[in-house]
């Protein structure tokens, strides 16, 4: 069987087509050769190789290589022919390779090549040279004979194989004479350029070549690069198709001369790349596109892959007060605020991980200025270079959020105003379906709810007293779109018709469930017979834009060049002026003349687009003259082409004067108006720098306390004691506001602070008419009250270093003055001074006592008087001060209880004495002992005394029956009901309760009837004389008598003699307690007395 040969020309022709063929390969995004250029001729029975010429390595193989020779191209590529051993003859391979050098090309060269299973076939080779990227490759083809010896060329089979190669390609290929003819072209040449057939292509004119080029200069140039440099490679060209279709070609194409070196004609090879040149249009159209897009968003764009940023658009630099370059490539956790480190890295950690899932979040991220900013960011997940990123937009959300509570603000202060609107609201569908209705529209129509109307009417239609006003409406709606003030009457429940205005819109086509586009009515019904305010806010005259603006409580306006041109009816009425007045002036005649170049120059920073507030306060004047505080708020608006600036006026007095208010309230008393304590401390500090500025302290400080205020309160109620502190302010403020400054101090305290000099007669003389305006009756809600006031006075002097000094002495000599009887002034001395330093210093070493471990608890038996066995000891408290030696509790516990460390002392007494006495019950186990510790009246009355009590007996471990409570009568004061409650209580714990100084205090027989008490102490007052006072014995007598009737037990106090415990042993009392027995002593002493 022949084996097919082909000319060398006809591998040269074939050169285009696979050129062509591998750049559409990389159009589609093949690398190299990878792409299968051998594959052209997979049809081919021939073997074709591409073979790289500079190391001889296979780069692709067609089918035949594996058919003729049994190697597959995952066999051979990336190997040399002898690695496989193709021809193993050297002297072969040794003519391959000096053709190759010499002349560039092999033509039928007879060799043997060796199969895979070894066998030698006899072949012819053809090879050709091409270029591809710099590189030169060998087209090889190999014809493989099926005889071993005497293989020779048949030019008529090779010729008619590479004919059928040719024939069969995909790609346009050409023969084409110098003037323009066509000698020879392929089917897909003829289809690329439109033409029935071969035949019809080869007939044409041989200028019909020029005019395929729609550009005639890009023909002129083709012919002219053929002729002169003998080759085109990848030139596109935009051709003509014969139907009048543009197309785009890539061609390739060599000049074919003789020996002699005349051109005989050109070939080459022409693919169509219309798609590809339109995808690639479209391609550069999307990236321009995108790139305009996100340039010029107004949000910010970022891409972030491992924490860095990869990409932000220059509105995200721009928010965050960064260049663009400075901020790409940056570490975005840097900018993140502190407080939002942590969610954000979580964030960050799940995308990192795989996350895919979308993020929407707002987070605080730093300005370059130092400042936060709040963004909300929108990110999704994308895959870059295979790995996880995050891209999305963040959007500057500071402003807005600031601007939604300011309408949060607004909308609260004007929410009442429209509460109280009589408007009614209703929303129908086309066809006339109840969607909605507010309840003002229900009750103006006498329905109680939406499901009732809908019932009961069923279409809004049936609501018309008359149908062809329906029919109007819609008919105004279709044309216009909307309808404003249409008056009509309205069927009620009852059946009584009502005159209604009616403003409805037509909203937006929403889709409905079955797929049809529904269309709603939205508006508003006002009863005519109760319009107001807002019925001249919908002028029948006013177009749709004035409708919507003119419900504002903001004036609304429009600047075109800073005239207005436009300002809506509550603009206008805020300067006086009617709307067609307001529109013939500029904006900077609205404002006060100090304000105008400042306000002025930002609204052309806005009209501009330049960053700057676009909301700003100002003060504008108004058509008298009068000042309007105000809030602008404006921004740019492009109308017919012409830029305009749009905005808001807002009038802020009332905010203003309710600031004012408030000013006035931190520093002036609600109830008089008087300056309150802040204001009066601050004068008064002012007055102590200047003194010790200056060394003149001329000033008084006089402290006024009203005497039996309470009892105002408590008898005529705390309104009357307010008419009361008004009346003496107002008074006050009255006689002396020329002299003094004059503050309410706090409930009835006032203070005044003189003004200019002031020595102590001047003083005095103050204090005095006072005095004299106090004892004035005050008639006050038809009664007459008088409340007198004791004053105290302090002079100025450059020992003073603050106010709470000098008020603090003020005080002291205001109730040295009520000591001395009220109603009198009394000036602060030395020795109220002295006597002030010496209870300061003893509240505060008393403060440092506990903590230096200084108090002590000294114990005194309590005995049977007829025994003298012992019974138990009472704890008392002693303090071990540091330079004034042992203090007994009448020197210090008064100042304790003023200062507040009265209850600490007395739970530390009990803690100490419970934790004694078990340490004396564990060394004498046998041994009946009671503790007794003294309860005041405070401490008696605390809520929380039952429950710490079971806890202090509870943490040390003690029965509740060694406890005995003393207390005074003192605790039925507050009311016999409670007191007896409390007592029960304690009770109850299981503790021992005595009455300690039986029949000197507040005493009530009642109270005493009790079961609560355990213990009557009869107090040492009556046991001092007991054995020579007939009436001492009498009254111990009876307290004795008293205490066997109500079953208690008696414990005599003080008892220092024999003769008076024998005395009381007669009367029947038989517990005592005193110096005869023991003096109070330290827990050692008593211990040896326990040993005794």
């Amino acid at each position: 069987m022949p084996v097919p040969c082909v000319s060398i020309v006809d591998v040269q022709l074939l050169r285009g087509a696979c050129d062509k063929r591998l750049y559409s390969a990389r159009a589609r995004g093949g690398q190299g050769f990878s792409v299968g250029i051998a594959s052209i001729f997979d049809s081919c029975r021939s073997v074709v190789a591409i073979v790289r010429q500079t190391d001889a390595r296979f780069v692709d193989v067609n089918s035949a290589m594996q058919e003729q020779l049994g190697w597959t191209a995952a066999d051979v590529v990336g190997l040399r022919p002898a690695d496989i051993d193709l021809w193993p003859d050297a002297d072969t391979r040794s003519r391959i390779y000096a053709a190759l050098r010499t002349r560039q090309r092999v033509v039928a060269l007879p060799l043997l090549v060796r199969h895979r299973n070894a066998e030698l076939i006899p072949s012819l080779l053809d090879v050709e040279c091409f270029t591809l990227d710099g590189e030169v490759m060998n087209f090889c083809l190999l014809r493989v004979g099926t005889q071993k010896h005497g293989i020779s060329p048949d030019p008529e089979t090779e010729q008619a194989s590479y004919r059928a190669l040719f024939v069969a390609a995909s790609e346009g290929l050409y023969r084409q004479l110098p003037d323009g003819g066509f000698i020879d072209v392929n089917p897909a040449m003829v289809e690329i350029l439109g033409f029935a057939s071969a035949a019809q292509m080869l007939a044409s004119p041989a200028h019909l070549a020029a005019e395929i080029y729609a550009d005639p200069d890009q023909a002129s140039f083709l012919k002219r690069e053929l002729i002169q440099h003998g080759r085109i490679r990848g030139q596109r060209s935009r051709i003509l198709r014969r139907d009048g279709q543009e197309r785009w070609i890539l061609e390739n194409a060599i000049a074919v001369r003789d020996e002699d070196g005349v051109l005989r004609y050109f070939e080459g090879s022409v693919v169509d790349i219309t798609e590809q040149v339109a995808a690639e249009a479209a391609l550069r159209h999307s990236e321009n596109m995108y790139r305009v897009l996100v340039d010029n968003c107004r949000d910010g764009v970022f891409l972030i892959q491992h924490g860095k940023i990869k990409f932000c658009n220059p509105a995200l630099a721009r928010m965050l007060g960064y260049p663009q370059a400075e901020l790409i490539g940056s570490d975005y956790m840097s900018l993140v605020a502190d407080e939002d480190q942590g969610a954000q890295a979580q964030r960050r950690q799940a995308r990192e991980r795989g996350s895919m899932a979308p993020q929407s979040y707002e987070v605080h991220m730093r300005h370059k200025q130092g400042h936060k900013r709040l963004f909300a960011v929108f990110a999704d997940a994308v895959i870059l270079n295979g790995e996880a990123a995050s891209t999305g937009i963040a959007r500057d959300v500071t402003d807005e959020r600031a601007q939604l509570r300011a309408l949060e603000d607004a909308e609260r202060r004007y929410r009442e105003l429209f509460e109280q609107s009589p408007i009614g609201l209703f929303r129908t569908s086309q066809d006339g379906g109840m969607a909605t209705a507010n309840p003002v529209m229900l009750s103006m129509l006498g329905y109680a709810d939406m499901e009732q109307i809908r019932s009961e009417v069923g279409n809004v239609a049936n609501l018309y007293a008359e149908p062809r006003d329906r029919v109007a409406l819609l008919s105004r709606m279709s044309r216009d779109g909307d309808v404003a003030d249409f008056e009509t009457r309205m069927v009620c429940r009852d059946g009584s018709k009502r005159w209604v205005n009616i403003n409805v819109r037509r909203q937006a086509e929403e889709i409905g469930e079955d797929g049809e586009a529904l269309t709603h009515f939205a508006g508003s019904v006002q009863d005519m017979e109760h319009r107001h305010v807002m019925e001249q806010a919908l002028q029948r005259s006013e177009a749709r834009f004035r409708l919507l603006v003119e419900h504002s409580q903001s004036g609304v306006f429009m600047l075109r060049g800073f005239k207005l041109v436009y300002v809506n009816q509550r603009m206008a009425g805020m300067f006086g002026h009617d709307e067609d007045e307001l529109t013939r002036l500029s904006m900077d005649q609205l404002l006060v003349p100090d304000q105008r170049e400042q306000v002025m120059a930002r609204l052309q920073a806005i009209e501009l687009g330049k960053e700057t507030p676009q909301e700003f306060e100002t003060c504008c004047l108004h058509r008298d003259g009068r000042r309007i505080p105000a809030t602008i708020s404006a921004g740019p608006i492009d109308i017919d082409g012409e830029r305009h600036l749009t905005g808001t006026l807002r009038d802020i007095s009332r905010q203003h004067e309710a600031e004012e208010q408030l000013r006035f309230h931190a520093s002036h008393d609600a109830l008089t108006g008087l300056p309150n304590r802040l204001v009066f401390h601050e004068h008064l500090q002012q007055r102590i720098r200047h003194a010790s500025q200056t060394g003149q302290c001329d000033y008084a400080v006089l402290f006024v306390d009203l005497d039996g205020f309470k009892l105002v309160n408590d008898g005529l109620g705390h309104a009357t004691g307010d008419q009361l502190l008004l009346a003496i302010g107002r008074q006050m403020a009255s006689q002396l506001k020329d002299e003094a400054l004059i503050a309410r101090y706090g409930g009835d305290e006032f203070t005044l602070l003189s003004t200019g000099s002031c020595n102590a007669e001047r003083a005095a003389a103050m204090a005095r008419r006072l005095l004299e305006l106090f004892q004035q009756p005050q008639s006050i809600n038809g009664h007459r009250v008088y409340s007198g006031a004791s004053i105290g006075i302090v002079m100025g002097d450059l020992q003073y270093q603050n106010p709470e000094q000098i008020l603090r002495d003020a005080d002291t000599a205001m109730y040295r003055a009520k000591l001395q009887g009220k109603s009198r002034h009394v000036f602060f001395d030395d020795s109220m001074r002295a006597a002030a330093q010496h209870r300061l210093a003893l509240e505060t070493d008393l403060r440092q006592a506990q903590e230096r471990g200084e108090f002590r608890v000294f114990y005194q038996p309590i005995v049977d008087m007829g025994s003298g066995q012992l019974r138990g000891c009472e704890a008392l408290i002693r303090w071990q001060h540091p330079s004034r030696g042992l203090l007994l509790p009448c020197e210090f516990l008064g100042v304790a209880e003023e200062s507040g460390l009265l209850a600490g002392i007395d739970w530390w007494v009990l803690n100490t004495a419970i934790s004694q006495l078990q340490a004396w019950l564990k060394q004498h186990p046998g041994m009946d002992l009671t503790l007794s510790v003294n309860l005041d009246e405070r401490q008696f009355h605390d809520p929380g005394l039952p429950m710490q009590l079971q806890s202090v007996l509870r943490s040390h471990g003690m029965p509740a029956q060694r406890l005995q409570l003393e207390m005074t009568e003192t605790v039925f004061r507050n009311g016999r009901h409670t007191a007896i409650e409390r007592l029960l209580e304690l009770k109850a714990l299981g503790l021992h309760l005595a009455v300690d100084d039986f029949g000197t205090g507040y005493s009530s027989l009642e109270s005493f009837a009790s079961p609560a008490f355990d213990v009557l102490k009869i107090d040492h007052s009556f046991i001092v004389d007991l054995v020579g006072n007939p009436r001492s014995q009498a009254l111990t007598r009876t307290i004795i008598g008293l205490a066997h009737d109500l079953e208690l037990d008696l414990v005599a106090e003080g008892v220092e003699t024999d003769a008076q415990r024998q005395l009381l042993q007669t009367m029947g009392c038989r517990g005592g307690q005193g110096t005869l027995f023991g003096a109070p002593m330290e827990s050692d002493a008593f211990a040896l007395l326990l040993g005794e």
